[in-house]
């Protein structure tokens, strides 16, 4: 709601959303992992689900739930455009870069990891270039296709190895 409010008052306001809207599904899936945050979090270990598969379906639930949420939060926008759009990539890249890494570092580390990695790579391109949608351009959205294919790949290859470290 905040950023849709600043995206009222001028071009600003519409990077301001662009650049909070991929925070969103990474603080849904973050909370519905993370043990700090999840009150089940004991009883999801000792569940027949495998820990892998919980993270992926609860992933699956809150990405789904943030993405169509942020996006109807996106069709308030001034003028729909392009940008109404731009945040899907970074925000799909964001979780499965963070659900990949959680494979290897704490679940906290790895999403208040990558959401500070987002904002300050959002800030310094946006400094050193002075485009404030620089990182939602064409090459920036191909980057973000890209990390989410590669973390989806780590997830896959991961697997077997985050069962076994969970497990023991």
């Amino acid at each position: 709601a905040f950023a849709v409010v600043a995206a009222h008052g001028n071009d600003r306001g519409v990077a301001v959303f662009l650049a909070l809207a991929p925070l969103l599904p990474l603080a849904g899936v973050a909370a519905a992992y993370g043990p700090w945050l999840d009150p089940t979090y004991e009883v999801g270990l000792a569940a027949p689900m495998r820990t892998f598969s919980l993270l992926l379906l609860r992933s699956s639930v809150v990405l789904l739930t943030t993405t169509v949420l942020t996006g109807v939060a996106a069709l308030a926008l001034p003028n729909v455009d392009w940008r109404a759009a731009a945040w899907l990539l970074p925000a799909l890249g964001l979780v499965l870069v963070s659900a990949a890494l959680t494979t290897w570092i704490s679940a906290e580390l790895a999403f208040g990891g990558v959401a500070s990695c987002w904002i300050g790579g959002v800030i310094v391109t946006r400094a050193a270039s002075g485009d404030a949608y620089v990182a939602f351009n064409a090459p920036a959205q191909a980057a973000f296709a890209t990390a989410a294919a590669v973390a989806a790949i780590v997830l896959a290859w991961r697997l077997q190895t985050f069962q076994t470290e969970r497990e023991a």
